[in-house]
């Protein structure tokens, strides 16, 4: 899932997302072209960063 979609499923920002991989917390897979492939592990990671967040 590319970075567009994730931040619309996890209801978050592409600079909070790079933040994430920059903290080595998520580590999407980088293609070819430069683009982001964020997998199903990442997005959760991603879920349970964001609910840790609000607590």
């Amino acid at each position: 899932m590319f970075m567009k979609n994730v931040c619309q499923l996890c209801n978050t920002t592409r600079k909070a997302l790079a933040y994430y991989e920059e903290k080595q917390l998520i580590s999407p897979t980088v293609l070819e072209n430069g683009y982001r492939d964020y997998s199903s592990e990442d997005i959760a990671a991603i879920k349970e960063i964001s609910v840790l967040r609000q607590c």
